[in-house]
């Protein structure tokens, strides 16, 4: 038997073991950062379709409401004069309900309570056009978006007509 014959049969190296053990980490990793990024755009999907549906209901509320309340002078249908939104959850069998006036509606922060439905969620409703049998109102929902460092936003329109 020669030499050579023997130093083939050997086995691997060190080197070559752990070239291998490198790549194999390097496509471990990248499969753990594709999912990572997955699951927060999947969740981010998730908060999006829920501030939405929250917004559909303040429209619905909205729609049902409008014309069975008689505005005061210079205020909306709602009887408010600027921004505003309305607690779906207190609407009662005598179509009463509580809506909130809001003073600065570029801060969530500062929503009072009726206006954090289902948190982390901020709702907001300011009448942007009305005409003279309709109103136009734009909900907006805010929340911290997933990473944390910022606001997501959704915003509807909904025009609502006055019999």
């Amino acid at each position: 038997m020669h030499l050579t014959s023997l130093r083939n049969n050997a086995g691997d190296t060190i080197v070559e073991v752990l070239v291998v053990l490198a790549i194999l980490g390097l496509a471990l990793s990248i499969s753990y950062a594709t999912a990572s990024r997955s699951l927060l755009s999947t969740n981010g999907a998730q908060e999006n379709s829920k501030a939405t549906a929250l917004l559909q209901a303040q429209a619905e509320v909205l729609r049902y409401m409008a014309p069975q309340v008689s505005p005061p002078a210079n205020q909306d249908v709602f009887g408010q004069s600027g921004p505003f939104c309305i607690d779906t959850t207190a609407l009662t069998i005598d179509n009463s309900f509580v809506s909130s006036n809001l003073n600065n509606v570029e801060n969530p922060d500062s929503y009072p309570a009726t206006c954090k439905q289902t948190p982390p969620f901020h709702i907001a409703i300011v009448k942007s056009v009305s005409g003279a049998n309709y109103a136009v109102f734009d909900l907006t929902a805010k929340w911290s978006d997933i990473h944390g460092d910022g606001v997501d936003t959704v915003t509807l329109s909904y025009r609502v007509y006055n019999d």
